[in-house]
């Protein structure tokens, strides 16, 4: 079963938690899960949605939603540093050195900003909505948008390469080393490209819109999230390799991978959270009490992972399995 045990962190001054947290669930694998914190990271209502990042060294976790801000906070829960955006942040990303973030931003932009809150840099390069922003090889940035373009600026903010499909770019993943880009459209298409936007492999997923992309750590899989209600693995070709009912019939809005490829999560617009092994045998499954879950993140440094929900609820365990 599922352990949830350990202190509940709380925002200073925030009002209680919505209703009770889940006690248990079935598990196999000798899989143990153990909370250890939960707080309110933004307070969001009606159609709102929210994104979750951990920090290189594992120490920090940035939010970002749509009440416009993005937010760095403890383990624990502290808040550390809140920068307003002037609109809706679909995504948050760190560099390499954990120093800088970008945010994805509804305005056409995307920020650059450092750890003390300084605006380094805005990339203007879309005609509507930037849905996600990142780090590519040499502090290249790679930016999506509602105009269906991939952008990709230098260190300087010169574009250098335009990718673009039809269909909404939902959401972008770079290569461990940044030396790839998997791109994800709202067409099912997901393109591959170098670094200077060359597609190397291209292919359609079946899964109507792709709400998130990521690869492996070794480089060598995709793994995409569908409107579907599907969360599929991928050789970089297009190969499928395994097919997770991971939406209880509902959107799969993010997947990720576990630092050392162990483990795959997954979460859902019914609030369903699952885990599964890199072969697509399920683990476990639980629900949000706080309804759907928008983001997942496995930290880079320890056996965790942190989820946040649309409500701005963000939930964090440790996880335990048998070798």
């Amino acid at each position: 079963f599922l352990l949830l045990s350990g202190g509940i962190a709380q925002q200073p001054g925030d009002a209680l938690l919505p209703s009770a947290l889940p006690q248990k669930v079935s598990a196999t694998g000798g899989l143990t899960l153990t909370l250890e914190s939960a707080f309110r990271a933004h307070t969001l209502k009606g159609e709102s949605f929210a994104y979750v990042t951990f920090s290189p060294d594992g120490k920090t976790l940035a939010t970002g939603t749509s009440d416009g801000t993005a937010r760095l906070w403890t383990l624990a829960g502290e808040p550390r540093l809140r920068v307003e955006n002037g609109n809706m942040v679909f995504k948050v990303r760190f560099d390499a050195s954990g120093e800088r973030f970008l945010t994805a931003v509804y305005d056409g932009t995307a920020k650059l900003w450092g750890r003390d809150g300084k605006l380094l840099r805005t990339y203007a390069g879309h005609r509507s909505a930037v849905t996600d922003a990142l780090f590519l090889e040499r502090d290249a940035v790679a930016t999506g948008s509602d105009d269906g373009a991939v952008v990709v600026f230098d260190t300087g903010g010169k574009e250098l390469a335009r990718v673009t499909q039809r269909g909404v770019a939902r959401n972008q993943a770079a290569s461990p080393g940044g030396k790839q880009l998997a791109c994800g459209f709202d067409s099912g298409a997901v393109r591959v490209t170098d670094e200077r936007g060359k597609v190397l492999h291209a292919f359609e997923s079946g899964q109507g819109r792709i709400n998130d992309v990521r690869f492996s750590p070794d480089g060598k899989r995709l793994l995409t999230s569908g409107f579907d209600g599907t969360a599929r693995l991928w050789t970089l070709d297009g190969r499928p390799l395994a097919s997770l009912a991971a939406g209880d019939g509902d959107w799969v809005y993010n997947a990720q991978f576990s630092r050392d490829g162990a483990l795959i999560g997954a979460v859902s617009g019914t609030g369903l959270i699952t885990l599964w092994t890199a072969e697509g045998k399920k683990l476990a499954e639980f629900r949000s009490p706080h309804g759907r879950v928008n983001s997942i993140d496995f930290s880079p440094t320890e056996d965790r992972f942190a989820v946040i929900d649309h409500n701005g609820v963000l939930l964090m365990f440790a996880y335990q399995q048998a070798r």
